[in-house]
């Protein structure tokens, strides 16, 4: 088993996958919006703000992010792979790192918590 590469900071970080049926985040991550002067409405729009900073995967980068050359050689290494099933399903995915040490409220309960998400179109999960 290998380590992700390329990702050194002295604060704590999680990530979140979010796999959708559509090829733009802006239009995958309308499902979370809340009619305008809801009460939730800031929290939701820092929320999404946070998701919106997602990198969008590519398999092979994505393999080559834990130090392998081949999705073969990552699959019999590290075994089932969420993004990877993900991507093979026909989603587009996106991944986004988290902090604790962030100034944003939102950034840091989504560190603390195992927040997901799921429908037919859009899955939001811990990765």
């Amino acid at each position: 088993m290998k380590r992700r590469q390329g990702f050194v900071s002295n604060s704590s970080s999680s990530s979140f996958i979010i796999a959708a049926k559509t090829d733009d985040i802006v239009d995958a991550l309308k499902p979370l919006k809340v009619p305008k002067g809801h009460p939730l409405t800031p929290v939701v729009n820092s929320f999404i703000s946070v998701l919106m900073r997602a990198k969008r995967l590519d398999v092979q980068e994505h393999v080559e992010e834990w130090g392998y050359k081949t999705v073969a050689e990552f699959v019999k290494e590290e075994g089932k792979d969420r993004a990877l099933e993900l991507l093979y399903k026909g989603f587009s995915v996106w991944k986004v790192y988290v902090s604790n040490d962030g100034d944003e409220p939102v950034e840091k309960m989504l560190y603390d918590e195992d927040f997901s998400f799921k429908s037919a179109d859009l899955i939001i999960e811990k990765g």
